[in-house]
């Protein structure tokens, strides 16, 4: 919300001001108040969702008899929703045919996100119980991964990505090497 007050030219507040509000991009709770006894009135704006940087422009008229009437105009950068998704493996070193859990954790500003898409994928071989799986209300999701069966002695590295996706969000994308 964003208060709006209205004063005279001697910084006095004016009561019963009337205002208009319009706005370029998302919502206002109101397009029209009056200012109470202390020249103040409250509106809500709810910004649009995006993928992008959003900047809205906020108009704000006042008018009342016998003062000038006045318009100003206030500026909001809206900034998109980004997630973000860490991965860890449990364990983290495997055997060859061995099973290990892939656990990735999505946020937004270190806030765990609910109902978040997730899909994992390997560079390599081996399976995973299912690569699509949604997040729960602590932002986790959860994967078996058995690794795949190998004859090399000197093993090999699996990069694991998790990408993780919710609509009205920006997606993200982290991967995990597990030796």
């Amino acid at each position: 919300s964003f208060p709006t007050r209205r004063s005279s030219d001697l910084d006095q507040p004016i009561a019963g001001a009337n205002l208009t509000l319009s706005c370029s991009n998302g919502t206002l709770s109101d397009v029209a108040g009056i200012t109470d006894t202390y020249g103040k009135a409250v509106f809500n704006f709810t910004a649009p969702r995006t993928l992008d940087f959003v900047n809205a422009t906020l108009k704000i008229g006042a008018t009342k008899e016998d003062f000038a009437d006045s318009e100003q105009e206030a500026y909001i950068t809206v900034e998109a929703k980004r997630l973000n998704v860490e991965v860890t493996a449990t364990p983290i070193e495997l055997v060859s045919g061995e099973t290990t859990t892939i656990t990735a954790y999505v946020t937004m500003d270190s806030v765990p996100v609910p109902n978040a898409t997730v899909t994992v994928s390997s560079d390599g071989n081996g399976n995973f119980s299912t690569t699509v799986a949604e997040t729960d209300l602590a932002g986790i999701s959860r994967f078996a991964f058995t690794a795949p069966l190998i004859s090399s002695a000197e093993g090999i590295n699996l990069t694991i990505t998790a990408m993780a996706g919710r609509d009205g969000y920006v997606d993200a994308q982290n991967t995990l090497v597990v030796p």
